[in-house]
């Protein structure tokens, strides 16, 4: 297969699986004013939009493993990979916590005096009585963790992306120290394949698999696929490491089916089902990704997955502001697709500009950086 690593529909993946999760929880919000018969389409892709979170998780291990190996190859310091990918993750959030802290204060107090629906993203607190740990845990993405509350209700996903980064970047640096950079790019590789395997056989154990691995799984998958159609490895490891991978995801639905990973059984089994079937998909649709792209509703899409970082991460601000307007407003169909319409063409207008102002300078940053360390 051509060993050519730029993929571009995968942020048009990346697109879909945004707005679905943006749909979940616009859902919540029309649902605590509007009877579920009058949305059953809505309802029916809010039940299953969460799971763009794990291919939000297998598209990350993917494009993460590109930029790691890309730095191992040309013998960048390992510290750009580093600081570059928590720029990214970073900055754009940092950003977004004065537009959550205020609609937490908000809503709390529309809350207490009755004048607001219950928060559907996360949940209402008295702010200004948390601890140190608190702030420091929601400023550093440590959250989960520390068992702290999120200030923002999607930040457990970045708490799990944050752990991820910094086991490839230790990873990779073993492997440095002990083959003084010899072969780097194919025994990390290697080793973070061997390592998804472990972390497969410990969520098939009857134990409880600890944070960040119980979810490794799904972002190991991304970097078997990368390795599968960029030939990092032996075609034959690599083709073998993804069945044995396979299988062990199709064991871990089974097991999931009676004792689930995240909220109930059900969650557990759709999310690797949602996985395994999305690694394939996205091996299937590789040779055709040119052809995809001549499409110009799909390459909008794939315009729109560089900035859906920002609509993850302002969405939850965006729908739980325009609720509490929502909430005055007759309970009725028509007002309801009106909310939904202005939800989602804020969400994406907002989140480009955002993106334009805010984090392709720092992407610009990043990949000027890699070029002088060359």
């Amino acid at each position: 297969m051509k060993n050519k690593q730029i993929y571009k529909s995968l942020d048009a993946w990346r697109a879909i699986a945004c707005l679905f999760v943006v749909l979940v929880h616009l859902y919540g919000a029309l649902m605590a004013k509007t009877h579920v018969s009058d949305f059953d389409v809505l309802q029916y892709l809010a039940k299953y939009g969460r799971l763009g979170v794990q291919i939000f998780f297998v598209i990350s291990g993917y494009c993460i493993t590109a930029s790691l190996l890309s730095i191992l190859k040309k013998n960048i310091s390992l510290f750009q990979f580093i600081k570059a990918r928590c720029r990214r993750i970073y900055m754009p959030y940092w950003l977004t916590l004065p537009a959550s802290f205020a609609v937490q204060i908000v809503g709390n107090a529309l809350l207490k005096s009755h004048m607001a629906v219950t928060h559907h993203v996360g949940h209402y607190y008295n702010i200004f009585d948390q601890s140190l740990k608190f702030w420091l845990s929601n400023l550093c993405l440590i959250q989960i963790p520390l068992g702290q509350k999120l200030l923002n209700g999607v930040a457990w996903s970045l708490c799990y992306e944050i752990s991820f980064y910094g086991i490839m970047a230790l990873i990779a640096f073993l492997v440095l120290k002990l083959l003084k950079g010899k072969n780097a790019a194919e025994s990390t590789i290697l080793l973070l394949h061997l390592f998804t395997i472990l972390c497969f056989s410990l969520v098939l154990l009857p134990i409880h698999t600890p944070f960040p691995l119980n979810l490794w799984p799904e972002f190991g998958l991304g970097v078997l696929v990368y390795d599968f159609l960029n030939g990092i490895s032996a075609r034959k490891v690599s083709l073998g490491l993804f069945i044995v991978s396979i299988i062990l995801g199709v064991a871990c639905m089974f097991k999931m089916s009676s004792l689930g990973i995240m909220e109930n059984a059900q969650d557990g089994w759709l999310n690797w089902l949602a996985c395994i079937v999305f690694a394939i998909l996205s091996i299937v649709c590789y040779k055709h990704d040119d052809l995809m792209y001549q499409n110009k509703a799909w390459r909008s899409l794939c315009h729109m997955g560089a900035y859906s970082y920002t609509i993850y991460l302002i969405h939850p601000c965006i729908v739980d502001s325009l609720s509490f307007l929502y909430s005055k407003f007759p309970s009725s169909g028509v007002y309801s697709m009106f909310f939904a319409v202005i939800v989602l063409s804020l969400c994406i207008l907002l989140s480009k500009y955002l993106f334009l102002i805010v984090e392709k300078p720092f992407i610009s940053i990043s990949r000027k950086q890699q070029v002088a360390d060359k």
